[in-house]
């Protein structure tokens, strides 16, 4: 299931070898090359459930082992792991380092629940945002027809819009923007 959710939703490539969807994110964070004592401030610009990519001033070769602590929104206490850099690219215009990280110790619990919150974020950008457009649409057309057959009303105005009139079609378009209001509503939880 999965697998159809990232062919419906994001672009995949031939060379994309990455095991789980990513989500730009700007999460903040503290790492340290095992060994250091002392932990450097960074942020996160994408995590998945396999792994982050991150801001780093200075050059981390990939033979290291890095212990990160993530800050996650809606997580109750932050994310620690420990991780090898498998890309570190330089930053030319700006100076420094982005470091590609995959996880190689973090508990199960932790990674599901990124995946979750990586997958739930991508369904709502795609798919959420066209449903909350239809509701907000069928709202509007609701409200412009009560206020025209208002008006129709008011100034004893004869027109013939529908066989079913003015009312039973502002009706319609709030009820049609109810149930899709309660379809996200029922897809969020």
């Amino acid at each position: 299931m999965l697998r159809k959710l990232r062919r419906l939703f994001f672009k995949t490539s031939q060379k994309d070898r990455r095991k789980f969807v990513r989500l730009r994110a700007h999460h903040l964070l503290k790492y340290r090359v095992v060994g250091q004592q002392e932990y450097q401030l960074s942020f996160a610009r994408n995590i998945s459930a396999g792994g982050l990519l991150f801001y780093a001033p200075e050059e981390i070769p990939t033979q290291s082992i890095l212990e990160i602590i993530i800050n996650f929104p809606s997580y109750p206490k932050p994310i620690k792991v420990r991780a090898k850099p498998v890309r570190v690219h330089r930053l030319e215009k700006v100076g420094g380092y982005e470091i590609g990280v995959e996880f190689i110790e973090i508990d199960e619990a932790t990674r599901n629940f990124i995946n979750r919150r990586v997958l739930k974020a991508y369904s709502m950008a795609k798919g959420g945002g066209v449903m909350n457009l239809f509701a907000v649409t069928f709202l509007l057309l609701a409200v412009a027809g009560g206020i025209i057959g208002f008006i129709v009303r008011f100034c004893g105005i004869s027109v013939a819009v529908a066989p079913l009139g003015w009312i039973s079609l502002t009706n319609m378009f709030l009820l049609l923007s109810i149930a899709i209001s309660v379809l996200i509503i029922a897809h969020k939880k």
